[in-house]
């Protein structure tokens, strides 16, 4: 891939918004049944109303929404969910919800990180009670 921002961004380096070309789109049903599906590389579409909320589609065909945000000094991408299972208008409720959260200072994917933890935790010491433990 060659990179066509060469010179335009001499302060950073080439990142997700610098080296792939991103459309901005109004996500709605209507504008993501016609997003084309890519040969190759997964394609990225930006919301116009919501700085860091898009979609991604797949070569598959597959189109996932996600968040992209600053969390403690580095650039995350959310995954949200799946096309189909929620709609756009449902994305984008739960897209504003999570940047409420980075704003107030929640990191969203440690959040996430320790829930999984803590639920692996509690069915592990299920495991090591006896049955006459159990309640």
């Amino acid at each position: 891939m060659t990179d066509t921002t060469k010179g335009l961004y001499p302060s950073c380096l080439p990142c997700v918004y610098h080296v792939y070309r991103v459309s901005t789109v109004k996500l709605t049903k209507t504008s993501i049944e016609k997003l084309p599906t890519p040969a190759t590389a997964p394609a990225f579409y930006r919301d116009d109303e919501i700085r860091g909320f898009g979609i991604k589609v797949f070569s598959s065909g597959v189109k996932t929404f996600f968040l992209e945000k600053g969390v403690n000094g580095k650039v995350k991408r959310i995954t949200i969910g799946r096309y189909g299972e929620l709609t756009a208008e449902q994305a984008r409720k739960q897209a504003q919800k999570l940047a409420g959260e980075i704003a107030t200072g929640v990191d969203p994917v440690a959040k996430k990180r320790r829930a999984k933890l803590e639920e692996k935790n509690c069915k592990r010491s299920l495991m090591i009670t006896s049955p006459h433990e159990r309640i």
